[in-house]
């Protein structure tokens, strides 16, 4: 088998080809990825920076009302329950006190399609995972 100049120019050109396309198509996914991440990092903490600020009211109108403040607090979770479409899956508020450590006002699990922890009132300090300094500042 004869191979030509133009052969080997052809493979030569292909095999170049190949080896500029896979290290950049490989470049582009990986920039897409982290700037999807980035993207998703950012409205999680908007999200998460509404839900605080909406708790933070929710306190102050019920008076520090647990019982009330429940109720409002589910409402207010709620309004997370239709971005399931861009990734919220779990939320949860925690009203953090010196008697109880945090006393769970209101759970949003898109899986469970539940609104509420009926099993679970309060979280001990190993799973809110406070530091000294933050209990004796409370």
């Amino acid at each position: 088998m004869r191979v030509t100049i133009r052969s080997k120019f052809v493979l030569t050109l292909v095999t170049v080809a190949i080896t500029a396309a896979v290290p950049l198509s490989l470049y582009i996914l990986a920039k897409q990825e982290k700037d999807k991440i980035e993207a998703t990092i950012s409205i999680g903490r908007g999200n998460t920076r509404l839900l605080a600020l909406s708790m933070l009211d929710v306190f102050l109108k019920s008076g520090g009302q647990i019982a009330s403040m429940r109720i409002d607090a589910i409402e207010a979770i709620n309004v997370f329950r239709d971005q399931r479409d861009i990734g919220v899956v779990f939320a949860r508020t925690i009203m953090v006190n010196k008697k109880n450590y945090g006393t769970i006002m209101a759970t949003l699990d898109i899986t469970k399609q539940e609104s509420q922890d009926t099993d679970k009132q309060y979280l001990n300090n190993s799973e809110l995972k406070l530091s000294k300094a933050d209990i004796e500042a409370l």
